[in-house]
């Protein structure tokens, strides 16, 4: 019989910041904001991060968010400027997301398998991601002797990630 260990979870803390958006409506004189602080994903997102903090045998690992970020265009608005289904002045505020980097997350869970690998402290890992960036801590985890199984939840994974999971 298997007992859980610990289920880490990785994640960076939503951004409580305010930004200008990057269009003026039409009949509008400036741009308008977004308040992450108030922005319902992000609440939702705070209000998981408590609930994780609370629930036993689990282990909320925080990165760090980039100092700024960026509007980048969706791809689907992309796409349909490229095809000529939409044109540049016909583009609005919901064509874009603001990009912010997270920074330290797959270091501290590069180093949280390495450390559970090395001080044998479980048989079995599952990895629920699909980031090439843990191929050197899977491959560890596996010359220690431990079942390190991969759930990319439907994405695709590198071949070089899939080559070291079991």
């Amino acid at each position: 019989m298997s007992e859980l260990y610990r289920v880490y979870y990785y994640d960076c803390p939503p951004p409580t910041h305010q930004i200008r958006l990057p269009l003026i409506p039409v009949n509008h004189k400036t741009p308008g904001h977004i308040n992450f602080n108030t922005h319902p994903p992000y609440q939702l997102r705070r209000a998981l991060h408590e609930q994780l903090r609370r629930t036993r045998k689990t282990a909320l690992r925080l990165g760090e968010l980039a100092k700024s970020g960026e509007w980048s265009l969706n791809s689907h608005a992309l796409k349909a400027l490229l095809r000529g289904e939409k044109k540049w002045d016909e583009l609005t505020n919901e064509d874009f997301h603001y990009h912010l980097e997270q920074k330290c997350v797959d270091t501290k869970l590069g180093m949280d398998i390495t450390t559970l690998a090395m001080d044998r402290l479980v048989d079995v890992i599952v990895l629920v991601a699909g980031d090439s960036d843990f191929v050197p801590a899977a491959k560890l985890a596996r010359m220690k002797g431990i079942d390190f199984i991969l759930d990319p939840m439907w994405a695709n994974t590198s071949s070089s990630l899939s080559e070291h999971v079991d």
